[in-house]
């Protein structure tokens, strides 16, 4: 199995309300399902590919987390590896962290202290990842 998709489509989840609207739900629920397939051992990559380029707000988000060596969402991508040259100063790419669900199938980057940390809503609580 591709864990370079798997990633994908943990970290996909959490922005598919804003990138399919109210299309998101079902979206979810089906990758939910290709992952929970994928940790059981089947081999679902065709059919991950296939949900990912579903629509092309959601191929391109993908596109671009799949070429981070991170597999950071688009946001927390430092500017400049997306084609764009930041101001001079000192600058860096944010330092988000990186919460898991235990089961494998959510993930979801903090992007300050202050923010509150979602369920995974498949099955609850997140954790740290390292």
């Amino acid at each position: 199995m591709d864990e370079d998709l798997l990633e994908v489509a943990r970290v996909i989840r959490s922005y598919l309300p804003d990138l399919l609207g109210s299309e998101a739900r079902s979206c979810d629920q089906r990758i939910a399902g290709l992952l929970a397939a994928a940790r059981s051992g089947q081999n679902v990559d065709e059919e991950l590919a296939a949900a990912l380029q579903q629509s092309p707000a959601v191929h391109a988000w993908a596109a671009q987390v799949l070429q981070d060596e991170r597999h950071r969402p688009p946001d927390l991508q430092p500017a400049f590896e997306l084609g764009f040259e930041p101001l001079p100063g000192a600058g860096g790419p944010v330092q988000a962290a990186k919460y898991c669900c235990p089961q494998d199938d959510f993930v979801w980057w903090r992007r300050s202290a202050g923010q509150a940390v979602p369920s995974c809503p498949s099955h609850g609580a997140l954790v740290p990842c390292h």
